[in-house]
């Protein structure tokens, strides 16, 4: 069996960001079509309205974060794939949101198998290493870092590192190859149907289903 560790992944989150604007748009659209019917009978306005509803209501948005959070991961590892060769093996663990986002976003914990933590490690230059962590762990106004900043006093081990600690590697490795956290945010943006992510999920996710019956009604009522 493959050993694995937890590791935080670098990620925007869903609150004042590229997705959470791509969401607002798509459900603006959808009441768009409910309001002024311009999909078509009433019936198909009535179904985009009850699907907003869901949606908005009914807790759709946590299985919305949870599968665009899985697309991400597996984007992720074909990114790290072109960028370093290697073949990432990144699962999706679970997608973590602060109950208030005063002071965090959203984070996205992977388990990453033991050889590719250790493959990092040797690839990553020190000196990005020692920034990516200035830059995570420093104490400053309004922030207390809740790890030492001087990586001297860590484990000698990766393997032995925490989720934060290991994001702070991956964030070295992608400075050792020139990737700043705006390029990683820029690049996730420019994937071919990324604007079609979330008007997709809307449109085929297991919740449209749950739906469906009454949908199913009102074309039915509007065939009579």
């Amino acid at each position: 069996m493959t050993k694995q560790t937890v590791i935080t992944i670098p990620f925007d989150g869903f609150y004042n960001t590229l997705l959470s604007d791509q969401i607002d748009f798509y459900e603006d659209y959808l009441r768009h079509c409910a309001d002024h019917e311009i999909e078509g009978p009433v019936t198909a306005t009535k179904a985009y309205a009850s699907l907003c509803n869901y949606v908005t209501e009914a807790g759709g948005y946590a299985a919305m974060r949870i599968a665009i959070s899985e697309h991400y991961v597996r984007w992720l590892n074909g990114y790290l794939k072109e960028l370093t060769g290697w073949d990432f093996c990144l699962e999706f663990h679970r997608l973590h949101s602060p109950k208030e986002y005063n002071f965090a976003n959203d984070e996205i914990d992977c388990l990453a198998s033991w050889s590719d933590l250790e493959a990092m490690a040797d690839e990553v230059d020190v000196a990005k290493l020692w920034n990516a962590a200035k830059e995570m762990f420093t104490d400053r106004p309004g922030f207390a870092g809740f790890h030492s900043p001087d990586i001297d006093g860590w484990h000698s081990s990766v393997l032995r590192w925490n989720p934060s600690q290991l994001l702070c590697l991956l964030n070295a490795l992608l400075a050792t190859h020139g990737v700043s956290e705006e390029d990683l945010r820029e690049a996730y943006a420019s994937v071919d149907g990324f604007c079609e992510l979330v008007g997709e999920f809307y449109d085929t996710h297991a919740w449209y289903e749950a739906i469906g019956a009454e949908i199913q009604a009102m074309k039915c009522g509007a065939c009579r």
